[in-house]
């Protein structure tokens, strides 16, 4: 496939005009336009409950990895941080609004009192394993090092080597023009009721048709005061967002790589110049910044089979609120006795069926124990 999309390059001289385009593309200053923001219902909509979702999973992930598939509360809140939830939520109460996740019980401390711990349920299980399967059949096993050498060191670079989405997806629609003249322009859908004057309409128009630099390539000659720079910047983030599983993140996440990609002061002002391409949701107190042309209303387009089994998870989640509510889950006094049950299968199927590098390799982070317990489950 690639030796197809590299050869298609050659023949319509694609490397050359980004060459050529170098030396126009410096006369194009940077246009003070400012578009508005309107509420996106469904992109809203994919974007709630990836909170929960990630905290969820990290603790699922943390149980997982422990002995016996079971860890007290005090041992489960020193990863707190990590998980992203309000600081006035306490995790206990967070964990027992989804009982089909997670399953309480209790051990006394050598005070007598009482302390809860938590396992996972056979569902959560059986999707933690789903999980783990999927990442082991794609994990990358074309290099093999047979002196147990664990890392390579790049010498030489290959331009052609390095093949953006929007380059891959205009040789696919063989845009032979627009990749001749390296002017690719970015797939653009606004919100509905979305309203764009014809000012900046015309910037718009005018903004696509500007030079395209691949985010693989070095733009240090680029001057940062003009639209092609800013077109670059868009083009940096439309391929970050194509590697991650849901095409979105955090505002914040994308804030910290100023400095390593060599980006000017305040660069995220391009998700607000251009919704088009991206939107930005303030679901769940934080901004996140979605990929438009990644979703189809709310399904992705192309959805990686780890998004799936987050999918699944997130019915879960939703499912196990909604019981929880109606008080289909009650406790009973085998609660002990069933967990005790519980904890050796998932014990024995984690020895059968799963090697210690396998365990590892999970879609959220995994935590060894900090210390042995003494039997709190």
């Amino acid at each position: 496939m690639f030796q197809w999309l590299f050869g298609i390059a050659r023949n319509f001289g694609f490397v050359r005009s980004i060459q050529q385009g170098y030396i126009y593309q410096q006369k194009f200053s940077l246009v003070n336009v400012k578009l508005k923001w309107v509420k996106d219902r469904t992109l809203d909509a994919v974007v709630a409950g990836q909170r929960d979702l990630k905290a969820a999973g990290i603790l699922v992930s943390i149980i997982y990895s422990s002995s016996e598939c079971c860890l007290p509360i005090y041992h489960l809140s020193r990863h707190r941080g990590q998980l992203g939830l309000p600081g006035d939520l306490k995790l206990s109460t967070f964990i027992r609004r989804y009982p089909n996740i997670f399953i309480e019980s209790y051990f006394r401390d050598t005070g007598g009192s009482p302390v809860p711990c938590f396992s996972l349920s056979p569902e959560a299980l059986e999707l933690h394993r789903e999980e783990i399967n999927i990442l082991r059949q794609s994990q990358f096993s074309y290099v093999h090092l047979p002196d147990d050498r664990v890392g390579l060191k790049l010498l030489f670079w290959d331009d052609k080597l390095a093949i953006s989405e929007l380059q891959k997806n205009a040789f696919l629609q063989q845009k032979a023009d627009d990749i001749k003249i390296g002017s690719l322009a970015f797939p653009i859908s606004f919100t509905r009721g979305f309203g764009l004057k014809r000012k900046c309409m015309e910037w718009l128009k005018e903004w696509q048709k500007l030079p395209y630099t691949s985010p693989y390539i070095n733009a240090s000659h680029l001057d940062p005061r003009t639209d092609v720079f800013e077109k670059r910047i868009v083009g940096v983030f439309h391929e970050l967002l194509h590697l991650t599983l849901h095409k979105q993140t955090e505002r914040k996440n994308v804030s910290n790589l100023r400095t390593p990609l060599a980006l000017p002061q305040k660069f995220t002002k391009a998700f607000e110049r251009h919704p088009g391409i991206f939107y930005i949701s303030k679901k769940s107190d934080t901004q996140t910044v979605v990929l438009r042309e990644a979703y189809n209303g709310l399904e992705p387009v192309q959805k990686h089979p780890l998004v799936q089994i987050r999918e699944e998870f997130a019915s879960l989640l939703k499912k196990g609120l909604l019981d929880r509510s109606r008080g289909v889950y009650k406790k009973c006094k085998d609660t002990n006795l069933v967990e005790g049950l519980r904890k050796e299968v998932c014990i024995a199927e984690k020895t059968n069926q799963l090697s210690p590098k396998d365990e590892s390799g999970s879609m959220f982070p995994e935590y060894d124990s900090d210390g042995p317990l003494q039997n709190p489950c």
